[in-house]
């Protein structure tokens, strides 16, 4: 397990050095930018964090974009490695990677909070850790379909579905956020809430599935 671990650092050592020029300027970028921005709370800049999810998601699908292109799992099942020993390998590299998206996007959040003089008591400090404990949901769920999808139709059309389902849970949680106050002042508010909590239990539901199952097609790919 770490020397798989130690294969994939290797093998995206030069995609670390561009993406941390990348998200240095990015970084540099939001603090400008918010210096101009009326703010009560972190979570006022919460929507700076998604370039910070994307960076695990990135990085995952540079790694299975290398093994496939290198031929690397061919190489490596001759030595003494399972195929889900391949695949927890991979959830543990990503989890890596998005432990340090949180704490890239954590500190641009705090260099902004200084910068604007904001104080650092209970509440900023508990939005913080809400913000951080949400991008490593949402990049969890992220790997867990795009890992499950690679072992099933192969990196290029996992990236695709995986983009398309982001977008669109993006789009209905915009939708969903931006008509709470309407739902909060109408008389079917408990039903909407209930359909919402549904589809959410559904969707972690099949988030599950698709984990057990990354596990299961993994043990059936022809390499």
């Amino acid at each position: 397990m770490k020397a798989l671990l130690l294969n994939d650092f290797y093998m995206v050592k030069k995609d670390y050095k561009t993406y941390g020029f990348i998200i240095g300027l990015m970084m540099l970028f939001f603090i400008i930018v918010s210096m101009g921005m009326s703010a009560e709370s972190f979570f006022d800049f919460s929507y700076l964090i998604t370039p910070f999810i994307a960076f695990a998601f990135s990085i995952t699908s540079a790694v299975f974009h290398y093994d496939e292109k290198a031929g690397f799992m061919q190489y490596a099942l001759t030595m003494p490695f399972t195929k889900k020993q391949y695949v927890k390998e991979k959830y543990i590299f990503h989890m890596l990677n998005s432990v340090i998206s949180c704490v890239l996007a954590i500190t641009t959040l705090t260099i902004i909070g200084m910068i604007r003089g904001m104080i650092f008591d209970r509440n900023n400090l508990l939005n913080l850790g809400e913000i951080a404990l949400m991008i490593l949901i949402v990049s969890s769920f992220m790997g867990i379909w795009e890992i499950s999808c690679v072992m099933k139709f192969g990196s290029s059309r996992a990236k695709i579905i995986v983009a398309s389902l982001t977008i669109t849970v993006g789009v209905i949680s915009a939708l969903i956020v931006s008509i709470i106050p309407e739902i909060q002042e109408s008389d079917l508010n408990h039903m909407i809430l209930l359909i919402i909590n549904v589809m959410l239990i559904i969707f972690c539901g099949v988030t599950l599935w698709m984990y057990h199952m990354g596990f299961v097609w993994a043990s059936k790919k022809e390499f």
